[in-house]
């Protein structure tokens, strides 16, 4: 299932036009977190998280940095999915 996810992923960033760089930096992101978590699964049968984050008394989850780059990744798509349309110009 990971494959198919990543292959469509991949697919949808293919057809991504030139202008759209920040949503294929987040899929660039997206993918290679991915494609980290699917090398662990198949190597070695599950995903080694290997930060644990404490804060202040706070724990929070224990991750890796392929977990970490699929956040930031959604993150960027998100962001540039928020972002204003540029304006064209009037036709004359």
């Amino acid at each position: 299932m990971a494959l198919v996810a990543l292959v469509g992923v991949a697919a949808y960033a293919a057809h991504l036009p030139p202008e759209h760089r920040l949503a294929r930096a987040g899929l660039i992101a997206v993918l290679g977190g991915a494609a980290g978590n699917l090398v662990d699964r198949l190597r070695q049968g599950y995903v080694v998280d290997f930060v644990d984050a404490y804060w202040n008394g706070w724990h929070f989850w224990a991750f890796n940095v392929a977990d970490a780059a699929i956040t930031v990744g959604v993150a960027i798509i998100i962001l540039d999915l928020l972002r204003p349309a540029p304006a064209t110009p009037a036709s004359a």
